[in-house]
């Protein structure tokens, strides 16, 4: 795997729950000059509107994006994060990204499958 330090994979594993995540943060990252709304996170990224309004509004929760208001059903948001430090981890998240895709992809995948598996656990079962 591409060199992560323990903190930005610590960083990846609390923050990024899909891999569709981590594209978003990414696209506003490089386009931090704009607001953007689901709608149009959705057509960059051939997302869902409601699965991308879905994912601007958890990154807003998590303290990655900032909201810049709203205008008729979509809300606006725009890259801005703090502290610095949180900055630092996303920068090395976007730079292993860009060069070893594959690898962080099945990274995410791998930390679903077991968030998944753990609740899995608690589902009461008709023969149980």
């Amino acid at each position: 795997m591409v060199a992560l330090s323990t903190e930005t994979r610590s960083f990846l594993d609390k923050n990024i729950q899909s891999v569709d995540e981590l594209q978003v943060l990414l696209f506003l990252r490089s386009h931090s000059d704009s607001d953007w709304d689901g709608l149009r996170v959705a057509k960059q990224l051939t997302l869902k509107p409601l699965e991308a309004c879905n994912i601007l509004m958890r990154l807003h929760l998590q303290g990655l994006i900032g909201h810049q208001g709203h205008t008729g059903r979509y809300f606006h948001y725009r890259y801005s994060v703090h502290p610095k430090i949180k900055e630092r981890r996303i920068s090395e998240l976007a730079e292993a990204f860009e060069k070893a895709r594959t690898e962080i992809i099945d990274y995410i995948f791998a930390n679903q499958q077991q968030l998944n598996a753990f609740a899995d656990a608690f589902q009461f079962r008709k023969d149980d």
